[in-house]
């Protein structure tokens, strides 16, 4: 008895055409609503950490900047101050302060690093580095590195950031796509704008120093 063939469809040769479904589209937008909580999360914790440095004179004024220190550490490790080992924001660091946030302390001797900010309350002398910012009110005696913008009080040492750079009284060099300082003793500044501030001349543009 003769069998019968069926003979399937051939798939057509080339590059085939997917369609997304429903379900593909869901993902998708789920997908993205997650991105965006994300970005929003990140955004939030940027807009808190500026308030809170920010506000420091503030805080100075009240007192909480004036209060004695816990002691003082050779390593400071956490997701950012004072969510940190050892927890608390009043501690003297003389070794390294790393965290995955924001870091603060009250002296710094060592280094400091931090993916979004960095404070030393006192005095910073040696290193600090952070994505967003560096701030220290007092004097740096180091290198301060970020890539939206550096402050120090007075500054003996190096500035450098993307962003701006900015020093009440500068002891040596800052690099920037801003650079701002009051006084300057002793010192230059390589950017796109450079303020010196007791200068002749006070903003010269890619290079500037006191004459």
């Amino acid at each position: 008895m003769p069998m019968k063939y069926n003979a399937r469809p051939q798939r057509p040769i080339g590059r085939s055409v997917i369609r997304p479904n429903n379900q593909d589209r869901q993902n998708g937008e789920a997908r993205s609503e997650k991105i965006e909580k994300k970005l929003w999360a990140i955004a939030l914790i940027c807009a808190t950490t500026q308030l809170s440095v920010f506000g420091g004179e503030k805080q100075q004024k009240a007192g909480r900047w004036d209060s004695p220190s816990y002691g003082y550490t050779a390593l400071a490790v956490g997701l950012g101050t004072p969510v940190s080992l050892p927890w608390g924001n009043d501690w003297d660091v003389f070794g390294l302060q790393l965290n995955l946030a924001y870091g603060e302390c009250r002296y710094l001797r060592g280094v400091q690093v931090a993916g979004i900010a960095n404070v030393a309350i006192r005095e910073m002398r040696g290193v600090q580095a952070a994505f967003l910012f560096d701030y220290t009110p007092h004097d740096v005696w180091g290198w301060q590195f970020a890539v939206g913008g550096t402050y120090a009080n007075r500054l003996f040492g190096l500035q450098s950031a993307l962003g701006i750079n900015f020093t009440k009284e500068l002891h040596g060099a800052q690099i920037g796509i801003v650079n701002y300082t009051g006084k300057c003793p002793g010192g230059f500044q390589v950017g796109l704008v450079n303020f010196i501030m007791d200068n002749q001349i006070p903003l010269i543009p890619f290079f500037n120093c006191y004459f």
